[in-house]
């Protein structure tokens, strides 16, 4: 590959060129499956703000040409093309012509995931089997694929809204691989593939924005308005800030809320007490950790990890959590000076799921959670010194 190339570069676009991308075309398609295969090279320049060609570079500064997806702004709901800065990819025109396009990026791996964000516009969709379009995502480790996640684009889907005329969106959604699984080893040439069709009837578009492909999923400015209540736990991590104006009841479980450079308590917010509520100076990292700052100082002790999937609390690497997302048995392991007394699993409302008391001089633990259902949870790691540590974890 000559210089290395990263999942993080250009993965904005901001650079105002497609550099490190490669595309392709094919059609017409009338049968529309998952596994279906990129095409032929696609080498017309990439022109800015064309919507009537299968590959476009979107340029939100150029205000001319309006920042909003055009179908949708037409229906009173307003997308922004890009989802942070100023740059992002268009695959499709908005031609109804049974057409395929794609991209991919091939890489270097330096990072333990690999994410995109992509927002989806058709202007309707079908209600015959293998006529539905679909969006594709792929990601291949050196030698073979080992991701594929398709979306087939229907009324039936809870992740598309409906406008006034029936075009489905999903407005801007995040999409992330677990690359700390055995398949994957650091400094791997990785591929990542994104494939959108249109419907195999040839009546409707459909198109797809990509943008942000990086290292893992997280929210630039998040604005936190749910209050937290009996025995719940709210985690919250973002690129830059968070403001923050609900309320932490004082029986919940309490709150973690980390950013790049500032957390926010408005007018409005409160924590009650009773709740354990920690807000610091820290960027996506996927770490939530109660604990003290030292004396003095704003978190000084506590250094950002350089592994998005480990834990560390002061600079010190203390257990890490795999794979995750996670299908089947979710692995623990800790450093070798670290005594795990506790596992709970927590959903999102705080209500425990499971809880897991381990031999005290295990070196590993494994947690079968088959039987849990999809969504998001919270793993609570407290040791026998009585630090509490908790992590993420998304059961596909």
């Amino acid at each position: 590959m000559g210089q290395n190339v990263y999942v993080c570069d250009n993965g904005g676009f901001e650079s105002g060129n497609t550099t490190n991308y490669k595309f392709t075309t094919k059609g017409p398609i009338d049968e529309v499956y998952c596994t279906e295969t990129i095409g032929t090279a696609y080498t017309a320049t990439i022109s800015l703000n064309d919507f009537t060609v299968p590959v476009t570079l979107v340029d939100n500064s150029n205000l001319s040409s309006g920042i909003y997806d055009p179908t949708l702004y037409a229906d009173g709901v307003n997308i922004k093309r890009v989802n942070t800065g100023n740059y992002a990819i268009k695959l499709n025109d908005n031609n109804a012509d049974k057409g395929l396009t794609s991209m991919s990026k091939i890489f270097t791996l330096d990072s333990e995931k690999v994410n995109f964000y992509y927002s989806i516009v058709t202007d309707h969709s079908s209600s015959n089997t293998n006529k539905e379009s679909r969006f594709i995502a792929r990601l291949y480790n050196a030698s073979s694929l080992i991701y594929q996640e398709c979306i087939i684009v229907e009324n039936s889907n809870t992740l598309f809204s409906i406008t006034s005329s029936k075009s489905l969106y999903t407005g801007w959604q995040c999409m992330e691989f677990d690359t700390s699984t055995p398949e994957f080893e650091e400094g791997d040439e990785i591929t990542l593939e994104l494939i959108v069709i249109d419907g195999g009837n040839g009546d409707y578009y459909t198109t797809v924005y990509i943008d942000d492909i990086c290292d893992g999923c997280c929210p630039n400015c998040p604005t936190l308005n749910t209050d937290v209540g009996t025995n719940q736990v709210d985690l919250m991590q973002a690129v830059t800030c968070i403001n923050a104006y609900n309320t932490i009841q004082s029986d919940a479980t309490g709150a973690i809320y980390h950013a790049g450079e500032e957390v926010l308590l408005h007018d409005g917010f409160e924590a009650l007490y009773g709740s354990t509520d920690h807000f610091y100076i820290e960027g996506c990292t996927d770490e939530y950790v109660y604990r003290q700052a030292a004396t003095g100082s704003q978190d000084k002790d506590v250094k950002k990890p350089s592994n998005p999937n480990s834990n560390v609390v002061n600079g010190v690497q203390e257990f890490k959590v795999y794979p995750n997302p996670v299908q089947n048995e979710l692995y623990i392991t800790p450093a070798t000076d670290m005594e795990i007394a506790k596992l709970s699993l927590y959903a999102i409302d705080g209500k425990m799921i499971m809880e897991y008391i381990p031999e005290i001089d295990s070196k590993a633990y494994t947690l079968n959670i088959s039987s849990v259902t999809q969504g998001v949870y919270i793993l609570t790691v407290e040791t026998t010194s009585g630090e509490v540590i908790s992590s993420k974890v998304v059961k596909n």
